[in-house]
């Protein structure tokens, strides 16, 4: 018996930015590491098949990239990442696919490793490690514009 996930992972669009809600359902605080090391950003291209995108150079997590949600409450926009699309090329924060056209749709995905450098030790008792996965968001070229 799988044990449910004490957080929720929504993905919404601010103008032309991607930003993440985090819904705590548990009675106690729980904390995620918001750091694209440990997200997997999947674009739907042309065949209907979610691609993951190449991600640029990143490094650690800093103590910044912890992220608390109390007991019962919901976090607006707690992280996020810039989107832009040129020539046929899909950026978001430092996932990066090519030859995507829009419209498509974007889905998240969190996990982290079983040791996280600089975990805050406050954090470890709540610290969920994922998955989380958002659902699907579409995405088209209005979004952008807006």
């Amino acid at each position: 018996m799988s044990q449910k996930a004490p957080l929720r992972l929504n993905t919404r669009l601010e103008g032309a930015r991607l930003v993440f809600d985090l819904v705590n359902d548990s009675r106690a605080a729980a904390s995620i590491v918001a750091h694209p090391r440990y997200l997997v950003l999947e674009a739907l291209n042309a065949h209907r098949q979610f691609l993951r995108g190449e991600v640029s150079a990143i490094g650690l997590p800093t103590k910044a990239d912890f992220i608390e949600v109390k007991a019962g409450a919901t976090l607006k926009a707690a992280f996020g990442f810039d989107l832009s699309h040129e020539q046929d090329t899909l950026t978001v924060g430092p996932w990066r696919f090519e030859a995507l056209k829009l419209p498509t749709e974007l889905r998240v995905t969190y996990k982290s490793d079983p040791v996280v450098p600089n975990l805050p030790s406050k954090l470890k008792k709540g610290f969920f490690r994922g998955p989380l996965e958002s659902g699907r968001l579409a995405l088209t070229a209005h979004d952008l514009s807006a």
